[in-house]
């Protein structure tokens, strides 16, 4: 259990170093897809953190929401924006949508990344 705890620790570092680095004046777009088929769009800055898929899906989730409540909680809450996530009732999608202008602006790493989760981060024209 030890080693997991290290382990986490260690892709939460790594993570956060790789999405320090982005262009953090461009803006994405947080989707959210009720069960009812309405769309809802929130602007994000770019330095959005990218869940790291590392094949134990049970650490990958739980490093990425540890690491994706800490970017809300330093980026977004000084807004009050609260994001819905998709664990909540009415929420069937959620989703990050990425200009492809400001996808060739990241690190090769932070877009292969991108490119492994192709159902969370949507690249557009």
């Amino acid at each position: 259990m030890k080693t997991k705890s290290v382990v986490s620790f260690a892709i939460l570092i790594a993570s956060l170093l790789l999405f320090s680095n982005s262009n953090v004046s461009a803006q994405c777009r947080y989707v959210s897809i009720s069960s009812a088929n309405d769309t809802t769009a929130y602007y994000i800055p770019s330095d959005f953190p990218v869940k790291e898929i590392t094949g134990d899906t049970t650490v990958d989730n739980t490093t990425y929401s540890t690491i994706f409540s800490l970017w809300v909680k330093e980026k977004l809450e000084i807004s009050n924006m609260q994001l819905p996530v998709a664990l909540l009732p009415g929420v069937s999608k959620i989703y990050i949508e990425i200009s492809k202008t400001d996808f060739d602006l990241f690190s090769d790493e932070r877009k292969n990344r991108i490119k492994s989760n192709p159902a969370f981060y949507h690249v557009i024209n």
